[in-house]
């Protein structure tokens, strides 16, 4: 299932109901490309079809300077309940995959507006964690043990390494696909 979800799109019981449904036909789930887009859609479609674009308009462009702090708690509590689904089926589940490492580099960037800013990620642009994170790491249950995997494409993310892997490892992955993309810094020596 591909992850391109909106910030209030779709509801976690349509979530819910697809992983079901997967499930009961025997279907392992794999989540790929998540990131939760906050910014507002001027044509209203909901599509990650990348010819779907549209025009530029200030109105769709709000968070140039950072989310505001009621909109970052939308968004942890949007990742908190998507998470939540994925718990509660993680039998059913192989992996979830995020799209991208922070902000700064989400393909949401140019898509379906170029030049917009947009905070689809657990980590800012200074690849710092973000509210969102946060309420990840809470989730946490140390009493369960779950099969997760994360599969990542990285170009000189090397010092951020040590941050990102704590992070997925307190979430409960315990295993790594990483894709090196011709890095020329040290991560090498951090992995």
């Amino acid at each position: 299932m591909q992850g391109h979800y909106l910030i209030d799109y779709p509801s976690t019981k349509l979530i819910d109901d697809a992983i079901k449904k997967y499930a009961d036909a025997g279907v392992m789930v794999m989540v790929t490309e998540l990131d939760v887009d906050v910014l507002p859609r001027s044509n209203g479609r909901v599509t990650a079809d990348i010819s779907a674009t549209q025009e530029y308009q200030e109105k769709n462009n709000p968070y140039t300077k950072g989310l505001p702090d009621e909109v970052n708690k939308k968004l942890a509590d949007r990742y908190t309940d998507i998470f939540k689904v994925f718990l509660k089926h993680s039998k059913d589940m192989y992996s979830v995959t995020v799209w991208g490492l922070d902000d700064g580099t989400s393909w949401l960037i140019g898509f379906p507006v170029r030049g917009r800013t947009n905070h689809p990620l657990l980590y800012d642009r200074q690849q710092k964690a973000k509210p969102c994170y946060d309420a990840l790491v809470k989730l946490k249950q140390p009493q369960k043990k779950y099969f997760l995997a994360v599969c990542a494409i990285f170009k000189n993310e090397g010092k951020f390494f040590v941050e990102w892997l704590n992070y997925y490892l307190l979430a409960g992955v315990d295993h790594f696909y990483l894709y090196n993309n011709f890095s020329d810094d040290n991560y090498r020596e951090l992995l």
